[in-house]
C-alpha cells in the first residue's frame, strides 16, 4: 500500500534526525500541528509543504503525492509519463527518461483521463519565479484552450512554457505570449499549443 502524507513526512523528518518540536521551530508552527499532519489528522497547506520540504531536503511532490524520480517500482497503480525534448519541429519528440507518477495523483489531482500527458524540462528563467530552469512541467496534451492560463506551445523555433491569451483584433486573429514581464503578440497560426500545463515538478536547486 502506497504511504500516506503523513507517513511520507514522517520518514524525511526522522531522517534528517529531528524532533517533531525541532520541525516544528523550524518553521514557526506548533509541535502539535506537526503531529497532526504525521497522523493524516489535519492537511497542510501548500506553502507549508514547501517550507517544510525545503527544510528536509525533499521534494514538496514526494510529501504530498509520493511523486518522485526514482520510484520505487514495487508499488501499484503508477502511470508512465515520458520526458521528453523536441527537435527541429514540434513533430518532432524525442523521450528522455520515463516517471512514475501514481495513478491517482494523475487522475484526481491533475484531472487528467483520456490523453497521455508529458513532461517537459524547462531550460530558461523566461518565466521566473514561477517556473525557474531545471524545473519540469506535467502537460496534458487533450487541452488546447487558449485561455490565458500556463502552456506548452512551439513558436515556430522551440517549445517553450508560455501563457497564453486570445488577442482578436480587426485586420488578424492572434495571439499574445506573455513570458516573464514580457508580452509578445503573434499571428495565431504561428503558435502551436501543445498542451495545458497542469502540474509542476520543482528543481531541487529552485
Amino acid at each position: 500500500m502506497r504511504q500516506s502524507l503523513g507517513e511520507r513526512l514522517r520518514l524525511a523528518r526522522l531522517a534528517k534526525g529531528i524532533s517533531q518540536g525541532e520541525l516544528a521551530s523550524a518553521i514557526g508552527v506548533s509541535r502539535t500541528a506537526i503531529g497532526q499532519w504525521e497522523l493524516n489528522g489535519v492537511q497542510p497547506s501548500l506553502e507549508r509543504l514547501d517550507e517544510v520540504s525545503r527544510f528536509l531536503d525533499v521534494k514538496p511532490e514526494w510529501i504530498a503525492f509520493g511523486v518522485s524520480d526514482t520510484p520505487d517500482s514495487s508499488e501499484a497503480n503508477f502511470v508512465e509519463v515520458d520526458e521528453v525534448e523536441f527537435g527541429q519541429s514540434h513533430n518532432e519528440v524525442f523521450p528522455k527518461q520515463v516517471w512514475k507518477l501514481p495513478f491517482g495523483f494523475v487522475t484526481h489531482e491533475l484531472m487528467i483521463s483520456d490523453s497521455s500527458p508529458i513532461i517537459f524540462r524547462v531550460s530558461n528563467n523566461a518565466m521566473a519565479p514561477e517556473l525557474t530552469s531545471g524545473d519540469r512541467v506535467i502537460v496534458d496534451r487533450g487541452q488546447s484552450v487558449i485561455d490565458g492560463g500556463l502552456l506548452l506551445i512551439w513558436n515556430k523555433v522551440a517549445a517553450c512554457v508560455a501563457r497564453v491569451h486570445a488577442n482578436p483584433s480587426e485586420t488578424e486573429d492572434s495571439v499574445r505570449v506573455v513570458l516573464g514581464g514580457q508580452s509578445i503578440d503573434m499571428p495565431l497560426g504561428s503558435v502551436v499549443v501543445l498542451g495545458k500545463v497542469v502540474g509542476r515538478i520543482r528543481s531541487a536547486e529552485s
